[in-house]
């Protein structure tokens, strides 16, 4: 089983070192800072929301659900996403966090928070582990790609692949 989270003691440089490496939060980072992150970026949308060290605060699962609602496929290059869509990939990301701290997290077995009770958010969950399931906005079926090692969730219908996609990196097959 995978576990999240480390403890450790440390200076308050070592400590300083450590929190400076991170970006911005991402439910604190201001729009033009986010749209600026994003530009001359080529790699895929999803892995660059993944990348704490340019936005801090979102995961596999959290990124799955923002860019389903903004609409955008996760091979999109960030340096390409412009304009509206930008702006709603900003809004989407601060709406999908908000709302999983609101519910408690997401839990799939054995999370609990420090009162015992579970994250709530798992039950709102769109695309991420919905593989084969139809879309609950368009109907058309969710499918599963990886992405730099990372299983991501999409709807082609509601996240259409543009153009230009970034190189899916990873092993060759």
């Amino acid at each position: 089983m995978r576990r999240f989270g480390r403890l450790r003691s440390c200076t308050r440089q070592e400590l300083k070192r450590i929190l400076g490496a991170l970006g911005p939060d991402a439910q604190r980072i201001p729009e033009p800072q986010f749209l600026a992150a994003m530009r001359r970026r080529k790699g895929a949308v999803k892995s660059w929301l993944m990348n704490q060290n340019l936005v801090a605060g979102l995961g596999n699962i959290y990124a799955d659900e923002a860019l389903f609602e903004a609409g955008i496929h996760p091979l999109s290059q960030p340096g390409r996403v412009a304009g509206e869509k930008a702006h709603r990939l900003y809004q989407a990301v601060r709406k999908v966090l908000d709302r999983a701290v609101r519910l408690g997290g997401t839990t799939f077995s054995d999370y609990l928070d420090v009162e015992g009770r579970p994250g709530a958010f798992l039950s709102k969950l769109r695309v991420y582990q919905h593989t084969g399931d139809p879309c609950r906005r368009c109907g058309h079926t969710i499918r599963r790609i990886v992405i730099a090692g990372r299983s991501s969730h999409f709807c082609p219908r509601c996240q259409p692949r543009p153009r230009t996609i970034a190189r899916p990196r990873g092993p060759r097959s």
